[in-house]
C-alpha cells in the first residue's frame, strides 16, 4: 500500500494534476484523450444552518478546483425532498446559485446558454455538458429510464430514493470521469489539496489499454485518512468514535487471526473520501447502509489487493458529527457488512474469538489516541476516555449478539453487471444507457438554469433562501 504523508499531500498542486491529466491519456473509441477527473458530492438538506454554511464552503472550493483545471466536473446528487415528498427543487436551485457565484467556469457556461438561442436549444435537449451538474435521487424521469429497460424493479427503485450509498451509485454512469472521487458535503475543514492529493497516486500509475479501452492503473483506489476534530464549547475534542472503538480494533484483531490481513494498516477505515479508477469502480458493489465503507474495503482487498491501494493523510480534519445513536446504528451495519463479505469469500470468523481479541486491541487504540490528541492539541481527557470505555463495552456485547442476528447489507448491483446486461440486450447498449442518464441530468440542470438561474441574480437567490432556511 502506498502511503502519502501530510506534507506530500499538502504540496500537491492543482497545476501538477492538470499536467498529469494531459500526459496520462485514455484510449477510447473516439481516439486518444486526456484523463478526466469527476467529483461526486451527495447532499441532503436537513434544515441545519451549519450544514448550509459548510455546503457553501464546499461548493466554493469545488468551483476553485474546476476553474484551476484540477477537476473537470462536479456532480451533486441530492436526496432532499420537500413537504409533499417531491424532489426539493428549491434546495437544488439554491445550490445552482451558489455554483454560479463561486465557479467562474460554470457562470460562463450559464451566461452562454442564457444569451444565445442555439446553445439554449442544445441545453434543453440535454446536449450541453455543464461543469457542475445536478441530479435528484427522487427524480421520476431518472427512475423511468431504468424501469423502461427492465434494469431495476420498482422495489429496487424505491429503495434508491434515500441513502448516501444510493446517491453515489446513481452517479457512476452519469459522470464522465476516468477517475471518480467521492466527497461528503459536510466537511468543515475542506482544502483544495484534498482532491488533488487523492487523485495523484492513481494518475501517476495510469495505464489505458489501446485495444480494450480499459483503464487499469497501478493504483486503482485511493482513500483519505486523518485525525478527526470535533468542536465543543469546552474546546475541540478527538472525533472518529466509530473508527477508534469499532473498525480499527476489529481489523487489527482479524489480522492477528490471519483474516483480511492488511486492512489493519488503513488508519481511518470509516472515511468516506475516496477515489477510484472507473473500471475498478464498476466492479464494486455499493451498499446503501452504514457499512458502505466496510463493504468497499473488503471488496478492494479481495479484488485488487492492497498493493494497488493508496492512503492519503489529510492531517486534522473536521466535519459535522452524528449523534451517539447514529454511531450505534453504524456499528451494527459494520458487523453486518463484515459478516457478509467474510462468508462470501469463504472466510470463517469465530465471533467469540473475535470478541476476545477485540478488547485488548481496542484498549491499545485508546492509549494511542490519547497520545495523538496531546500532540495535535485536541482534548482527549477523562470524560472522553470514559465515554470510549463505555462504547467499548457496549460494542463488545453488540459484536456477539449482532453477529448472530446480522442481516445482509443493502447491496446494489455493480455497474459492471448492468453493463453486461445492457450490452446483451438487442438494439441497446451500456453506452446508450449512459447517454440517456446523462441527457436526463443535463435536462434537469438546464431546466432549472433557464427558468430562474442568471449570473446577476444568483446573490438574490442565495440571500432569499438562506434568509428563510440558513444563516
Amino acid at each position: 500500500m502506498r502511503n502519502v504523508n501530510l506534507l506530500e499531500a499538502r504540496e500537491t498542486k492543482e497545476q501538477e494534476i492538470e499536467k498529469l491529466k494531459l500526459e496520462k491519456v485514455v484510449f477510447e473509441e473516439s481516439g486518444k484523450n486526456p484523463a478526466i477527473i469527476s467529483v461526486v458530492m451527495p447532499t441532503f438538506n436537513n434544515g441545519s444552518k451549519l450544514y448550509l454554511e459548510t455546503l457553501q464552503s464546499m461548493i466554493t472550493h469545488m468551483g476553485e478546483l474546476i476553474d484551476g483545471g484540477a477537476i473537470d466536473e462536479l456532480l451533486i446528487v441530492d436526496g432532499s425532498r420537500d413537504a409533499a415528498g417531491n424532489p426539493d427543487y428549491e434546495f437544488i436551485k439554491y445550490m445552482l446559485a451558489l455554483s454560479v457565484k463561486y465557479c467562474k467556469t460554470f457562470a460562463a457556461e450559464v451566461n452562454f446558454v442564457n444569451s444565445m438561442s442555439e446553445p439554449k436549444a442544445r441545453s434543453m435537449q440535454g446536449r450541453f455538458d455543464y461543469s457542475i451538474r445536478f441530479m435528484s435521487q427522487m427524480d421520476p424521469l431518472l427512475h423511468k429510464i431504468f424501469r423502461d429497460r427492465n434494469l431495476l424493479t420498482q422495489i429496487e427503485l424505491d429503495s434508491l430514493k434515500r441513502g448516501k450509498g444510493a446517491a453515489l451509485w446513481f452517479a457512476i454512469p452519469v459522470t464522465y470521469g476516468h477517475i471518480v472521487c467521492f466527497f461528503d458535503s459536510d466537511i468543515r475543514s475542506f482544502e483544495n489539496y484534498y482532491v488533488s492529493a487523492l487523485c495523484r497516486p492513481i494518475l501517476e500509475t495510469w495505464e489505458s489499454d489501446q485495444k480494450t479501452y480499459m483503464c487499469n492503473p497501478g493504483i486503482v483506489f485511493s482513500k483519505a485518512v486523518y485525525a478527526r476534530k470535533t468542536e465543543r464549547p469546552e474546546g475541540p475534542t478527538l472525533g472518529g468514535r466509530l473508527s477508534r472503538v469499532c473498525a480499527l480494533p476489529i481489523f487489527r484483531a482479524l489480522s492477528k487471526m490471519g483474516i483480511f490481513k492488511g486492512l489493519e494498516e488503513i488508519e481511518y477505515p470509516m472515511s468516506g473520501e475516496c477515489a477510484f479508477s472507473i473500471d475498478a469502480l464498476k466492479s464494486i458493489q455499493f451498499s446503501n447502509g452504514y457499512d458502505i465503507e466496510t463493504s468497499i474495503l473488503c471488496q478492494v482487498w479481495k479484488q485488487f489487493g492492497l498493493d494497488r491501494v493508496a492512503q492519503v493523510d489529510y492531517g486534522l480534519y473536521q466535519h459535522i458529527p452524528g449523534s451517539e445513536e447514529h454511531v450505534k446504528l453504524m456499528m451494527a451495519d459494520f458487523i453486518s457488512g463484515l459478516k457478509y463479505w467474510s462468508e462470501k469469500y469463504n472466510i470463517k470468523i469465530d465471533p467469540k474469538k473475535l470478541a476476545e481479541k477485540y478488547k485488548p486491541e481496542a484498549e491499545k487504540i485508546l492509549e494511542e489516541r490519547a497520545d495523538r490528541a496531546s500532540k495535535i492539541e485536541v482534548l482527549y481527557g477523562e470524560d472522553e476516555r470514559n465515554a470510549d470505555e463505555r462504547r467499548l463495552k457496549e460494542f463488545e456485547k453488540m459484536l456477539k449478539l449482532e453477529w448472530e442476528q446480522a442481516q445482509n447489507p443493502k447491496l446494489l448491483r455493480t455497474w459492471g453487471e448492468i453493463e453486461e446486461k445492457t450490452n446483451r440486450d438487442p438494439g441497446y447498449s451500456y453506452q446508450a444507457l449512459k447517454l440517456s442518464l446523462r441527457k436526463r441530468i443535463n435536462k434537469l440542470t438546464s431546466s432549472m438554469i433557464l427558468s430562474s438561474i442568471y449570473v446577476d441574480k444568483s446573490d438574490d437567490i442565495i440571500q432569499k433562501y438562506a434568509g428563510v432556511h440558513g444563516p
